[in-house]
């Protein structure tokens, strides 16, 4: 019986010990705009996305849903302040859905509390989305 004790000890003494050393997990934040129509057939989400960890990065995301039947160009800036850290252009075809995504910024000085924008246009109009 003092065996089996013995044994039951040991065991939860390890996995005790496995369970401290096992590290907390990045909290991700998402401040992301309602659905909007930008234009005719074009559907826009604008989000801002944090990955709080060691260390923090923070960048915009664009999702586009292009039903129409032109190409429409888009660019995922991050606003810190007055700092503006533009992603790269991208074009998403007619009927095709994409994820734009912004530059990674390493520890922000806007923090959790950055602005995703989106740059948006075709041939006869642009528009700027913005994250809440």
């Amino acid at each position: 019986m003092r065996k089996i004790v013995t044994l039951l000890a040991a065991a939860g003494l390890t996995l005790g010990t496995a369970g401290a050393a096992h590290a907390d997990p990045p909290v991700i934040i998402d401040h992301c705009s309602p659905v909007v129509v930008v234009a005719p057939y074009v559907q826009v989400k604008t989000c801002m996305h944090t990955f709080e960890y060691a260390p923090t990065y923070s960048w915009a995301i664009v999702n586009v849903t292009n039903n129409s039947g032109y190409s429409v160009g888009v660019q995922a800036d991050l606003l810190s302040g007055s700092t503006v850290v533009p992603g790269t252009y991208q074009t998403v075809a007619p009927g095709q859905s994409q994820q734009v995504e912004g530059t990674r910024v390493q520890d922000p000085a806007c923090g959790e509390n950055c602005i995703g924008r989106g740059d948006l246009w075709s041939a006869n109009w642009s528009t700027y989305t913005y994250s809440p």
